[in-house]
């Protein structure tokens, strides 16, 4: 339902963990015309302090940041890459910049790794606002939650949904219902 309060009280609970120093929050945003993946890659462009920077700065400030992780391997530094700045690497980065993300579901394998290595140093919380606006988000949220990983994740997700007036919410609307019934 519209304006019941669904983003405040999603927002509260974030910020109150944020406060608390008890979980990592992401907070990611859907909305009318914005790319299918956005609302995905914004919070890792916040998270990993990308938003402004020009693009070789957030290049080499994002390979800085993966590998200070633990994250070594140019297959997964070149895919994360990618995924979060939509760009292939350039220049010097060796196999990384070989690294092409041709299939949705590369995408969505890219946002599990993520979740899964932010999830080792504390617990994750994912906020997603207005799903509605983005099947390819329930549709990652659907891999991420539902797909085969090999290591237990530490995450919770926060999805707000609000009512579907457009086809294309709707359709939206219903693949969130239904994967909370895949879910139960």
């Amino acid at each position: 339902e519209q304006g019941i309060g669904k983003s405040l009280l999603a927002e509260s609970f974030g910020w109150t963990l944020d406060y608390l120093g008890l979980a990592e929050v992401l907070r990611g945003y859907a909305g009318p015309g914005m790319a299918p993946m956005e609302a995905l890659q914004t919070p890792w462009k916040r998270y990993f302090r990308l938003v402004g920077l020009p693009e070789e700065t957030a290049l080499k400030q994002l390979t800085r940041e993966l590998i200070s992780t633990g994250e070594t391997s140019p297959l997964l530094l070149g895919a994360t890459l990618q995924f979060i700045l939509g760009k292939n690497a350039e220049g010097n980065q060796g196999e990384a910049a070989l690294v092409r993300l041709h299939d949705t579901k590369e995408r969505y394998a890219v946002v599990r790794q993520l979740l899964t290595m932010l999830a080792r140093k504390m617990p994750l919380v994912l906020l997603l606002e207005d799903v509605q606006w983005s099947a390819d988000v329930i549709e990652a949220l659907r891999f991420v939650l539902l797909g085969h990983s090999d290591e237990e994740q530490e995450v919770l997700f926060v999805v707000t949904c609000g009512p579907g007036r457009t086809d294309e919410q709707k359709e939206s609307e219903k693949a969130l219902d239904g994967l909370v019934e895949e879910l139960e």
